[in-house]
């Protein structure tokens, strides 16, 4: 018996998947006012966001094209692994001497940071009289009896505060929420940090960055750890150092670090130490 069958259409053939879009991944701090703030590549902004993005497109190894994923930051040690294991390029975002190992390969520095804090603009002699329902902090004595919110892995969160109430808080806008809802009366965190929350047109009249040294007075001997300052480092693989210092110089000698932070110290008063091309050095490292 022979099976005869009618021709029909033929099914279509289903395409072959598209190659999967190049993606790489950046550990930042977010969320930090002026520096980092957001959680995607197209709402994160921010002078650090600028000078990631950059340096993503001087890296060699890095396709020309390829979508830039933020990743926030959360345990130092996490962020260690995540390099190390390849799930992230490199790290940026406030780290700090202090907080680097010889684990991860250190590149930079690309500004300096030292610890400061924020309060509420004082009350004008001249405004009328009002019943103000939040403290304006002039003085360390009045800080030591104040609710103080420190934004963790900040500079500040590492030194012997002299307060006597303090509550960690993982990013300043935490921080800068609660204090605006009450909670806090001032917040701790490194000067560069505070100072991106000014730059927010309805919060700029409303809170002021002040060093330890300004709110003290003779009668107090601040410790080093309150007056020292830091640097910002990048944090990669130890065998990337070589290509992340090549990128970071380059983007320092087009000036992409000093256009990320121009409007700072118009806005806020506040003028960061950056660091030049020439600065840039690399630290256990495979080099």
């Amino acid at each position: 018996m022979i099976l005869t069958g009618c021709g029909g259409e033929e099914e279509p053939v289903a395409p072959e998947p598209a190659d999967p879009e190049e993606v790489i991944n950046i550990g930042v701090a977010l969320s930090s006012p002026g520096l980092a703030s957001g959680s995607s590549p197209e709402g994160a902004s921010g002078a650090e966001i600028s000078l990631a993005q950059a340096l993503v497109e001087e890296l060699d190894t890095v396709e020309p094209g390829t979508q830039v994923r933020w990743r926030a930051l959360g345990s130092i040690e996490h962020s260690m692994v995540a390099v190390e294991e390849g799930e992230l390029e490199f790290v940026i975002g406030q780290l700090t001497d202090q907080q680097l190992s010889d684990q991860l390969g250190w590149v930079g520095p690309y500004i300096t940071a030292t610890p400061a804090v924020l309060v509420r603009v004082p009350a004008s002699d001249a405004a009328e009289p009002e019943v103000l329902p939040f403290k304006a902090i002039t003085s360390i004595d009045e800080l030591t009896e104040a609710s103080v919110c420190v934004v963790a892995d900040s500079v500040s969160a590492s030194a012997d505060l002299p307060v006597e109430h303090s509550t960690v808080q993982q990013t300043v806008t935490e921080c800068e929420v609660g204090m605006r809802s009450g909670r806090f009366d001032a917040i701790a965190a490194d000067d560069v940090q505070l100072a991106g929350v000014l730059l927010d047109p309805g919060l700029d009249s409303t809170y002021q960055v002040l060093s330890w040294s300004e709110l003290a007075d003779d009668d107090h001997d601040l410790s080093e750890q309150l007056t020292e300052s830091h640097r910002y480092w990048i944090a990669t693989d130890p065998a990337q150092c070589e290509a992340v210092s090549e990128a970071l110089q380059a983007v320092l000698e087009q000036g992409v670090l000093v256009e990320a932070f121009s409007a700072w110290q118009e806005t806020t008063d506040f003028e960061p130490e950056l660091f030049q091309a020439a600065d840039v050095e690399t630290r256990h490292c495979d080099v």
